[in-house]
């Protein structure tokens, strides 16, 4: 038994053109999934709202491990989790969000805008998190314990661009070759 909307092909049919009403259903199908998407915000503002005042807007560890137990249990993404609570945290009620954004009317629009609102990271906390970084990468090049060969290639290409990217920042003055050797002598 063939699909009646669609043709010979696989093109589908315009019932628009076929069928009465199909304007009014799909203004009724436009309504009742605006409706979802609107609830389904909410809820996730709830959400954020509810676990901010239970850990406060601190990250301490005993707040990311709630935060971790949170998402497992719902069966989300912790790092939603966290952006339910910056939604949360952002706006003082659900409502004063409403007002100031009407036009925004899915999750993907707010997680944007409360992804487009944030702060850059600080200087002193970037710089900070860098040089844990790096320590940790030099630890690893120390380690007495081979690199898998299959990632060679790409660890060579990462720390090429790792150079040529701090050679290109003035405040940070890279070692010329002859130096390097010495250092590493």
């Amino acid at each position: 038994m063939s699909d009646p909307t669609m043709s010979s092909g696989t093109t589908p049919v315009d019932e628009s053109k076929k069928t009465p009403g199909v304007t009014a259903l799909i203004k009724r199908l436009s309504l009742i999934w605006r409706n979802h998407q609107k609830k389904g915000i909410e809820v996730r503002y709830r959400i954020g709202e509810l676990l901010n005042k239970k850990l406060g807007s601190e990250r301490q560890k005993y707040a990311k491990s709630v935060v971790k137990r949170v998402a497992i249990e719902l069966g989300i993404n912790a790092t939603n989790v966290c952006r339910f609570q910056r939604f949360a945290e952002k706006f003082a009620t659900y409502e004063a969000f409403c007002d100031q954004h009407p036009t925004v009317t899915s999750w993907t629009g707010v997680r944007d805008l409360i992804t487009e609102s944030r702060k850059p990271v600080s200087g002193g906390r970037r710089d900070f998190a860098l040089v844990r970084s790096l320590q940790s990468a030099v630890a690893s090049f120390k380690s007495p314990e081979p690199f898998d060969s299959s990632k060679a290639e790409e660890i060579s290409r990462l720390l090429q661009e790792l150079f040529n990217a701090a050679s290109c920042r003035e405040e940070v003055r890279m070692p010329e070759h002859n130096e390097m050797i010495q250092v590493a002598s």
